[in-house]
């Protein structure tokens, strides 16, 4: 019976720069006279603009969303009502057998109100100033700018003042909710709305921003990677190694093989490594899988090493191949995902690994030699592109632009920014080496039993 061995490796990943932000930009390249004057409207500037959970939704301790609504006046306005929402949701949709199913659930929803002339000021909702007051201070160095004052016996006033007037906010987010996904039948978002009422007869001032959530695997796990050696039919052991559990789309997984043989002439002639992507969607108590193949790497050729020279070609135990390759994860611009499990959506990656093996001859037999295909496959969890080392850290305040390392824009930003040989080098490690296919997608029923995960030998 074969067995899995935990394996370290003191391989690092190459980590990429910081992402490159608006306010790095705009400091860089020359901007065309900028005019003072205000325009009536609804800003948003959180203080981690993509929130990250450290491991599973069982183990995460969550985080806090923070930062600052800020209402821009161009002239003296009364304000009835100032709120915002906080609102995640998912939902599935599909068709089968010419009928539409789907499904939407609220995951969490919360709301501020910062000023309301309608309702007396201890009201659970409204905010306490000199709390906001304290927040400001300790989130910005932008102040309150508002004529608005507390009054015990009834509320706000709502006479403002032009210019900008900031209402600080946080919010406590459990690590256990799920991940923001954007699927082909499916979606989990999170959104910030807030509205801003004036008189009766003025629209009311609206802004929507979507909070992208993302998880990753704690470092400690991570640093684990993956490591298995296994022996087969008597006829050869093998051993695969990975340093991490976890890589981000647009890297690259450094892979080791080796195959020992315990027969005499048994030859490794190639192998092929795929990465699977299965997506499920549930709707309706209804569940439905998609099957696609997001990246694929050949090997021609597999290295041959010998433990002694003078020993002769093939002996048992004297014989054995070894090979060390980069398999480069396609960017999140293509169509694949990052693996995630929330509750109307999974999403699970597996490295399929192929050996093609000839078999010797048999003396008795003519034309005897039989070629075979060892099949391997290994679950491995793929992250977002921005869960890099340098994103996850927290950015100054002012940062809140940030741009996909995937994004086109970011390429070009990192040339103004970090220079031309900086550049050429960050478009390098997420274009080279991949050759992207065109994607077959497969549909299976979700009742179907799950392909089996054990290894075996098939004649080609």
């Amino acid at each position: 019976m074969s067995h899995s061995t935990a394996s370290s490796s003191t391989e690092t990943i190459p980590q990429i720069v910081s992402p490159i932000t608006a306010h790095q930009l705009n400091n860089a390249i020359p901007q065309k006279l900028k005019f003072n004057k205000i325009r009536t409207c609804l800003e948003l500037k959180l203080v981690e603009p993509v929130i990250f959970f450290r491991g599973k939704p069982e183990e995460a301790v969550g985080c806090v969303l923070r930062g600052d609504l800020i209402l821009n006046l161009a002239k003296d306005t009364n304000i009835r009502k100032l709120e915002m929402k906080f609102v995640g949701k998912t939902k599935t949709h599909w068709r089968e057998d010419k009928k539409s199913i789907s499904e939407e659930r609220e995951i969490i929803s919360h709301t501020w109100e910062f000023i309301n002339s309608s309702k007396k000021s201890n009201h659970n909702n409204t905010i306490n100033p000199f709390r906001i007051k304290s927040l400001t201070n300790k989130f910005s160095n932008s102040s309150l700018n508002s004529s608005s004052t507390y009054n015990s016996s009834s509320s706000y006033k709502t006479s403002l003042s032009s210019g900008s007037h900031t209402y600080p906010f946080e919010l406590f987010l459990p690590g256990s909710l799920p991940e923001s996904a954007n699927t082909e039948l499916g979606t989990v978002t999170y959104s910030l709305k807030a509205k801003a009422y004036r008189s009766r007869l003025s629209p009311k001032i609206r802004l929507s921003q979507e909070v992208e959530i993302l998880r990753t695997l704690p470092d400690h796990i991570n640093s684990q990677g993956i490591g298995f050696s296994r022996e087969f039919d008597n006829l050869l052991s093998y051993e695969i190694n990975i340093p991490k559990k976890a890589y981000p789309l647009g890297q690259k997984i450094p892979i080791d093989m080796k195959i020992s043989p315990y027969i005499k002439k048994l030859k490794v002639t190639g192998v092929r490594i795929q990465v699977i992507e299965k997506t499920t969607y549930t709707s309706c108590g209804q569940k439905v899988t998609d099957s696609r193949e997001v990246a694929r790497q050949n090997l021609e050729t597999f290295g041959k090493n010998r433990l002694m020279d003078d020993e002769e070609d093939g002996d048992i135990g004297n014989v054995f191949y070894q090979q060390a390759m980069d398999l480069t994860l396609p960017k999140c611009l293509r169509p694949v995902h990052y693996s995630c499990t929330t509750p109307l959506i999974s999403v699970a990656h597996d490295l399929k690994f192929s050996f093609l093996i000839s078999l010797p001859r048999d003396p008795n037999v003519q034309n005897s030699i039989k070629h075979a295909e060892l099949k391997i496959s290994v679950p491995i969890t793929i992250l977002s592109c921005k869960a890099i080392e340098d994103y996850v850290t927290l950015p100054s305040y002012e940062d809140d632009s940030f741009y996909c390392p995937c994004h086109p824009e970011y390429l070009r930003m990192a040339r103004l920014v970090l220079g031309e040989s900086e550049g050429n080098r960050l478009e390098t490690c997420y274009n080279g080496g991949y050759n992207h296919h065109k994607l077959n997608v497969q549909r299976y029923n979700y009742n179907r039993a799950p392909p089996s995960y054990e290894d075996s030998v098939v004649e080609i």
